[in-house]
């Protein structure tokens, strides 16, 4: 799939139309997409710093091709399927990173070190924080879109 495929505007009548408030809701919407984007980003360094099984690797990977495809058809024509798609997955990450900062439980994680654990438990807060600002910019923009003029449908 080509780079001009996935920036085309969307099949769907999804895409927002150029008026002002319209205008509003594609830079919010363009806002979630960069930052979805840069938390891909911040997931490839904090995968390569940390060893993971195979099985995990290949899921986040996965994941994260799913929202950079997303992350990109959305950052060319926000439309309310692409942001709420990406407000779903990133408040499941939060839950996600939250959970696996809990369950680490204390200063040693299956023999590593403390200062091990607590890089891990820094990268996990990190994650979190980054899908919060990527659901909370989505939610943004899908408000704007009910709110205003425009329509996101």
């Amino acid at each position: 799939m080509s780079l001009r495929a996935l920036s085309a505007p969307p099949s769907h009548a999804g895409a927002v139309a150029p008026r002002t408030a319209a205008a509003t809701v594609g830079g919010w919407g363009r806002a979630a997409a960069v930052a979805a984007l840069a938390t891909v980003a911040l997931h490839a360094v904090v995968s390569l710093q940390h060893a993971h099984a195979p099985a995990f690797a290949l899921v986040v990977a996965v994941m994260s091709l799913g929202c950079t495809l997303c992350s990109v058809r959305c950052l060319a024509h926000p439309c309310e399927r692409e942001l709420t798609v990406l407000l779903g997955m990133s408040a499941a990450m939060v839950v996600l990173h939250v959970l696996w900062l809990l369950a680490s439980g204390g200063p040693h994680v299956h023999g590593a070190s403390p200062a091990a654990h607590a890089g891990h438990g820094t990268s996990m807060l990190a994650l979190a924080l980054a899908e919060v600002l990527v659901a909370a910019l989505c939610a943004v923009a899908l408000r704007t879109a009910r709110k205003g003029t425009a329509r996101l449908t």
